[in-house]
């Protein structure tokens, strides 16, 4: 028997062409098919992809921009209430730019909608040109002091507005970020924070906001909205925290926590991505309590009236009007009617959202249009060689 020593080997195998062996004769000769351990988690791909700063913009224009807007366009509720809740923006937004202030006595008192003289044709100068131009006249009526009643639900929608945005955002997120953190964390953090959160249920929500309300009056709408969400954040709390508890004993979480991810990327991609659909449809839930809670304080005088708001608007036919008489009860319905639109736009909304955070719709979508450009390029490329 023939003793070759590894030094001969090496030889041998670089005269045949072939990688010597290392590591005290542990690896074979892989004549390009294996190597050492570390060369196979080592190597890497000799083709490289450099993805250009447009591709980038519009990949992530795919994935966060037109992919939402795909799936929330195919359901009608999303679609539906999407265009109500259009609505109600340019209408508190818009809407004071372009209707006069409702000023006492401007028009006569008591107009029912649709009267005769509500439309007529004037004229405008427009470049030095006389052009006719509509003129419109209490078109929904007008109340007990000659006030357009348009006017009215226009201006009185800026208030209710901003009492939503801060109320509903305020609850929401508070109640949000002490689910998860509570969830997520445990241990010492999760008593404390859901103590803290116990506590504040146990509290009469309704005694509470009308207790603050008394006492301090307040006047701007983000206080009022920040006071009304003080009770909308803890039951969305504590459902959010025992979500928590199941999705981050997962596998994936579990593996991203070995991969030594920070706590905020695991929080915000895998845990609160999941949980959206719930959280858009409290946000509607929230949303519509501070409205009738708002127009409910604001009805029977709890709150000041420093603003003309749908609210003001319900105490005053109230107390102004006959029930009995028909003619009259445009001044009472017409701002149920907008209160009721409003809640209707945010329940469907919150609804369609559901598919929008879904993530396998959302992949769908982008793979279409992803699907789309290539056969645009193809088609380019074909046109271009055959140029």
């Amino acid at each position: 028997m023939v003793t070759v020593s590894p030094s001969e080997r090496d030889e041998r195998s670089q005269t045949n062409g072939e990688r010597p062996l290392t590591d005290g004769g542990r690896s074979r000769p892989d004549g390009g098919r294996s190597g050492t351990t570390a060369d196979l988690f080592t190597q890497v791909s000799e083709e490289t992809v450099d993805e250009t700063y447009t591709e980038r913009v519009l990949r992530g224009l795919n994935s966060y921009v037109y992919a939402p807007i795909a799936v929330g366009w195919d359901d009608w509720r999303t679609k539906f209430g999407g265009l109500i809740l259009l609505f109600y923006i340019l209408l508190a937004t818009v809407g004071p730019m372009i209707t006069p202030e409702p000023t006492p006595f401007r028009h006569a008192i008591f107009l029912h909608p649709f009267h005769d003289g509500w439309f007529a044709v004037g004229s405008a100068t427009i470049f030095g040109l006389s052009i006719p131009w509509p003129e419109f006249s209490a078109v929904l009526g007008s109340n007990t002091q000659g006030q357009s009643m348009e006017a009215l639900l226009v201006y009185g929608s800026v208030p209710i507005m901003k009492m939503i945005v801060t109320g509903a955002v305020f609850s929401v997120f508070l109640g949000t970020f002490i689910g998860v953190f509570a969830g997520y964390k445990g241990g010492r953090i999760d008593g404390v924070l859901m103590t803290m959160t116990d506590v504040v249920l146990t509290i009469p929500g309704l005694a509470l906001i009308v207790v603050l309300a008394a006492l301090y009056q307040p006047e701007s709408p983000y206080v009022v909205g920040l006071i009304l969400g003080i009770d909308n954040w803890p039951g969305l709390a504590r459902t959010v925290r025992s979500q928590v508890l199941s999705i981050r004993e997962e596998s994936y979480i579990e593996a991203h926590r070995a991969l030594g991810l920070p706590t905020t990327n695991i929080l915000r991609r895998d845990i609160i991505s999941q949980l959206m659909p719930y959280i858009s449809i409290n946000f509607a839930s929230g949303a519509r309590n501070i409205i009738f809670e708002s127009v409910g304080l604001y009805f029977i005088g709890i709150l000041p009236y420093s603003n003309q708001n749908w609210g003001v608007l319900l105490n005053g036919a109230y107390a102004n009007i006959s029930l009995t008489n028909v003619n009259q009860l445009f001044y009472l319905f017409e701002p149920m009617i907008m209160i009721t639109g409003l809640s209707v736009g945010l329940i469907l909304f919150a609804q369609g959202l559901d598919k929008v955070f879904n993530v396998r719709l959302q992949a769908r979508h982008q793979k279409r249009a992803q699907d789309s450009e290539d056969t645009e390029e193809a088609m380019d490329s074909e046109l271009a060689d055959g140029v």
